[in-house]
């Protein structure tokens, strides 16, 4: 019994991107000072917390993210430092509560220009699209690529992004969600 709980551990492992091996560590670094660019390094540009686990056929499934206190600390770091133009965090939100915390920084923040809230659906599906996120999103002119893959959108999400949240979105994914005809149309409508 003990060796099989071993190799089901083996062939599982969770992957918090980059080469962050602990969530105290990422709280660390996001904590320090030089977090996001010192005199001895250049800032990074690309920030990717995504959460996912993988086994041995290479299939994702979706954890349960990160935690609220990571959030937080994320969010704060957004507001301070305006190095970040990438941000990916794939799975890693909990709850609508790490939703509103991240999009009210996405309001402040100035230099974010992609987005990727993919694997989320805890957060989007099955309810009106978050009040925060629209907000910031409406908010912010800097973000031009955003990535809503795999969030169970369906056509009411769908309008209440289009048209006046995406006025600045030059490139929208939304890869497996549940959009029908109608929403569609109004995403055709929007391009066109």
């Amino acid at each position: 019994v003990h060796s099989q709980q071993q190799r089901r551990r083996q062939q599982q492992q969770v992957y918090i991107e980059p080469h962050v091996t602990s969530e105290a560590r990422l709280l660390a670094f996001l904590r320090s000072p030089s977090a996001f660019g010192s005199h001895v390094r250049p800032p990074i540009r690309d920030l990717d917390l995504s959460v996912t686990t993988t086994n041995k056929r290479r299939q994702h499934k979706r954890l349960m993210g990160i935690s609220s206190r990571a959030i937080d600390i994320l969010a704060l770091s957004l507001r301070n430092h305006f190095y970040v133009h990438r941000l990916s965090l794939r799975g890693s939100l909990r709850s609508s509560r790490h939703l509103a915390v991240l999009s009210k920084s996405l309001e402040l923040n100035a230099s974010l220009t992609f987005l990727d809230l993919s694997n989320n659906e805890v957060v989007f599906a099955n309810q009106a699209m978050p009040e925060e996120f629209v907000d910031a999103m409406r908010t912010n002119g800097n973000i031009q690529e955003l990535v809503l893959d795999r969030n169970g959108l369906a056509t009411l999400e769908i309008k209440t992004l289009v048209p006046g949240v995406l006025h600045n979105i030059t490139t929208l994914s939304l890869r497996s969600n549940r959009i029908d005809d109608e929403g569609a149309r109004v995403l055709v409508n929007w391009i066109l």
